[in-house]
């Protein structure tokens, strides 16, 4: 299955399956990065106000950062802020399809952990969930990779990195970049 196939089976259907499989395809996308920090270069450039810089940088990161909350977040802020309210809804919602598609995923439990792509998507899980991680710590259990984070409310939520984990170990291997 191709990556725009499998977006069109998400957005036509947005079950947990279908959204998977679009992971699935994001992950085998050249500029897949589970630990990018582009973000923070781009936050340079949203605070300095300069919106076509924050479009123009984040565009690159396509098709790797695509399902990416803060990434369609960003570019929501940034066209609103241009005034093209058309494409600032449509990224607002590619936003909330892409955190849908992570709460289908699981509960947040240790048993059914939200299955993410990248370090940036638990957090804004957290973020949706208006939880406060006061600490993360990475866990091996069940056969799988978990960060859990601890919230400053005493609970605890659970997000299942296996996938990214698993990539970035074998890319160490081999002499690669994470």
């Amino acid at each position: 299955m191709s990556l725009e196939s499998a977006a069109r089976a998400y957005w036509t259907e947005s079950n947990r399956e279908n959204y998977l499989e679009l992971q699935r395809e994001i992950q085998r996308t050249a500029n897949y990065s589970p630990y990018s920090t582009a973000m923070g270069d781009i936050s340079r450039a949203l605070a300095a106000k300069d919106y076509p810089a924050v479009i123009g940088q984040l565009r690159p990161l396509l098709p790797g950062a695509f399902m990416s909350p803060s990434f369609h977040d960003t570019l929501a802020v940034a066209h609103m802020e241009l005034g093209d309210e058309v494409r600032a809804l449509r990224e607002a919602r590619y936003a909330q399809l892409a955190l849908r598609g992570i709460a289908l995923t699981g509960d947040g439990s240790k048993e059914k952990p939200y299955i993410v792509l990248r370090v940036q998507d638990e957090y804004d899980m957290l973020n949706q969930l208006e939880k406060v991680s006061v600490r993360q710590q990475l866990v091996q259990a069940d056969g799988k990779m978990m960060d859990q984070h601890i919230c400053d409310d005493g609970s605890s939520i659970w997000f299942d990195i296996s996938a990214f984990a698993l990539t970035s170990e074998l890319a160490r291997e081999i002499g690669g970049e994470v």
